[in-house]
């Protein structure tokens, strides 16, 4: 049986029956909640794909930013098997898709039921999402998404901007217990191991725990954002929202229980200081890192090192078999394992043809500011040299 999917200025054909709708109004969203968590417990979905969590991202950071939302909800039998979580925002004439999503800390991809029609399901909702605006964009893709194989379809016909990185990841299904993990890694590693042990050991009495209650784990997330944010300043990087919203927002998300799942919260204390604290979502035998963060005080003795293998070691007690690091492929995370896998960062597709002029200007708009960078440091450079001096105040002549 074929049925029609009408969009707007396109008609999809599916073999399965089913509707879409656009939910663009807050209230159409609150009521979205018990149909999307149980679409998220029948599947074998992330944390980042849960109600709460994007629920979260509206309340906290979406909606003061004035976006407005657009989730596409796929229904076949008034259940929902679909749902494509986007908010929307304009910039002169283009209209932007942005995901759903607090930034570059959690991936990209559409809840949706397995099913031999899946793919066919999610190319109608592209094409509806399409067929709304010029162009789509989202922070991190990993490259088992579930929507990645039609998306690159659609990029082999427009303009598209990205950058690559990696997501180190760790396979726990390949030791049989910490232990031997241990072994398996570089003798460097486990004498860094030992010594950072040692270093702390000697400097007071060393307390790893795990946090369960609402005060401590709401203490510990504002420690670590207040610890990211110190490191944030140190670097000169730019954050995509302020302090504030990331603080409300993760309070949010880790005082909400969410069906199947659990926040992983350890924390390390040097004579009743903490010196270091991680943050996990575990949704069946999956562990995603989200937030890792250790004193700045402490940064010579590397904390984290004992932080991330203290987690490590929990995924083995807790029958987790795979613990990914987060995105990013930082250097320190290659320590802890030799698998990573493709991720497309910052990622920003036309989804017509005149999206693709937005991105010429954006392309040359970020030309310009590279040439003009550059000629400030040069410039900079010329004026802390003798050269300057010599071109314009020669030394005269005796």
């Amino acid at each position: 049986m074929t049925s029609e999917i009408d969009a707007p200025g396109s008609t999809i054909l599916c073999t399965q029956p089913i509707s879409f709708e656009v939910v663009d109004s807050e209230m159409h969203f609150y009521d979205l909640q018990p149909c999307w968590d149980d679409l998220f417990s029948r599947q074998g979905a992330s944390y980042f794909q849960s109600y709460v969590w994007a629920n979260a991202v509206w309340d906290r950071i979406a909606r003061t930013k004035r976006r407005n939302l657009n989730i596409i909800v796929g229904r076949r039998a008034e259940k929902a098997i679909l749902i494509l979580p986007l908010i929307a925002s304009r910039l002169g004439p283009w209209r932007i898709a942005h995901w759903l999503s607090n930034g570059n800390s959690d991936y990209c991809d559409i809840l949706v039921e397995c099913d031999s029609h899946s793919n066919e399901w999610i190319d109608a909702a592209l094409r509806i999402a399409r067929a709304r605006f010029h162009i789509l964009r989202c922070p991190v893709i990993r490259a088992d998404a579930r929507f990645r194989t039609t998306l690159e379809s659609l990029i082999r016909t427009n303009h598209q901007q990205w950058v690559r990185s990696r997501t180190p990841w760790i396979d726990c299904r390949l030791w049989p217990d910490w232990a031997a993990y241990y072994q398996s890694r570089s003798p460097s590693f486990r004498k860094d191991f030992s010594r950072t042990w040692r270093q702390m050991n000697n400097l007071g009495e060393i307390k790893i725990s795990l946090i369960e209650t609402k005060v401590e784990i709401l203490d510990c997330i504002d420690w670590i954002l207040t610890s990211k944010s110190t490191w944030h300043e140190r670097s000169r990087v730019r954050l995509a929202s302020q302090k504030a919203e990331q603080q409300a927002f993760s309070h949010q998300v880790a005082t909400r229980s969410i069906p199947g799942s659990e926040i992983v919260i350890h924390e390390i204390k040097v004579s009743g200081s903490r010196v270091a604290a991680s943050i996990c979502f575990r949704k069946d035998k999956h562990l995603d890192g989200w937030m890792l963060a250790w004193s700045p005080e402490w940064r010579k003795i590397s904390p984290g090192r004992i932080i991330v293998s203290e987690v490590v070691q929990w995924a083995f007690e807790h029958g987790i078999e795979i613990y990914d690091l987060g995105p990013g492929g930082n250097d320190y995370k290659y320590r802890f394992t030799d698998i990573d896998d493709d991720v497309l960062c910052s990622f920003v597709v036309a989804l017509r043809p005149f999206g693709r002029i937005y991105l010429w200007i954006r392309t040359f708009l970020r030309l310009i500011r590279h040439f003009v960078g550059n000629i400030k440091i040069i410039s900079s450079h010329i004026a802390r040299s003798n050269l300057f001096k010599r071109a314009f105040y020669p030394k005269k002549q005796s």
